[in-house]
C-alpha cells in the first residue's frame, strides 16, 4: 500500500501510525511490530527508509495539516482505516485514540467506519498464540511510552 505513494504520504501514514501508537502512554511489542513492517514495507531503499525513521516524530498538528493535503479520497480512508487498526491492537481504543482517528478522520475527508473499528478491537481481544515470549507482570506486553 504505503510503496507506491509519494514519500511526503509515506511519512504522514507512518508518523501518524507512531502517533496513534504511542496516544495511550504505552506502546505494546505488537504495535512496535507493525511500525517496523510498515516501514519495512514502505520501501526498497535503505536510504529511504532511514530518511522516514528519522523523520516520524511529528507534532500532531502538523500531522493533521499535511493529511489534509491528501486529494485522494480512497487512501484517505485507508489511512483511517489502517490508523483505527493500529488503535485497536491493544484490545481498545482510548478516548485519546479516538479523537486522535477523529481528527484524521476531518483532515482527509472521511468517516470513521465504527463497525470494522469494533471488529479490530475484538479481533485484537482474541487469544494471541503462543509465541514463548512471558508478559509482563501485569499480563500486558507494553512499554509505557
Amino acid at each position: 500500500m504505503l510503496a507506491e505513494r509519494p514519500h511526503a504520504e509515506k511519512q504522514i501514514v507512518l508518523s501518524l501510525m507512531l502517533l496513534v501508537a504511542s496516544t495511550d502512554g504505552r506502546m505494546t511489542r505488537t504495535e512496535r511490530k507493525a511500525l517496523r513492517a510498515a516501514l519495512a514495507g514502505a520501501t526498497d531503499s535503505a536510504e529511504e527508509r532511514l530518511a522516514l525513521r528519522d523523520a516520524l516524530d511529528q507534532p500532531e498538528a502538523v500531522l493533521l495539516e499535511q493529511a489534509g493535503h491528501i486529494e485522494d479520497p480512497a487512501f484517505g480512508g485507508i489511512i483511517v482505516d489502517l490508523l483505527g487498526w493500529m488503535a485497536a491492537m491493544d484490545g481498545q481504543v482510548s478516548d485519546g485514540e479516538r479523537g486522535l482517528l477523529e481528527r484524521v478522520a476531518d483532515a482527509v475527508g472521511v468517516t470513521i467506519d465504527d463497525e470494522a473499528l469494533a471488529d479490530e478491537v475484538n479481533l485484537a481481544r482474541l487469544p494471541p498464540a503462543d509465541d514463548g515470549r512471558a508478559a509482563d507482570e501485569d499480563g500486558t506486553d507494553s512499554d509505557d511510552c
